[in-house]
């Protein structure tokens, strides 16, 4: 699917929003990443860290943000084929990781749901 949206986007020849946009209507995204709403994540992020200290989110909101910086530092032309392949390899790998964390949560509440329903 990535291959597809990088042919569809390539001749383009839009804005880096546009492709944005493009990308999250293929993908069924929600949400479009932009330096403001990333802004405003970031000051969320801080606020959520200073909530609860022991609260180990605060490691992957860190690391999120690292690299929020780290890709608007690097020009585009710094990232070939290769580079970019490692970057999605990278993102699907994190993404993986998300996905059990949110099937474990769904699992689990769909036995509380089931333990619910045989009490009388």
């Amino acid at each position: 699917m990535r291959e597809n949206c990088h042919f569809m986007c390539e001749p383009t020849q839009g804005s880096q929003a546009q492709l944005r946009r493009r990308v999250a209507e293929l993908v069924g995204d929600e949400t479009i990443m932009t330096s403001e709403n990333m802004a405003a994540a970031v000051s969320q992020v801080d606020d959520l860290l200073t909530v609860e200290e022991d609260d180990r989110r605060h490691l992957f909101y860190e690391q999120m943000k690292e690299f929020f910086y780290a890709m608007r530092d690097i020009r585009p032309e710094e990232i070939d084929d290769s580079t970019l392949e490692e970057i999605l390899e990278a993102s699907d790998q994190l993404m993986g990781v998300i996905h059990k964390i949110r099937l474990k949560r769904k699992q689990q509440s769909d036995k509380e749901k089931g333990d619910k329903r045989f009490l009388l």
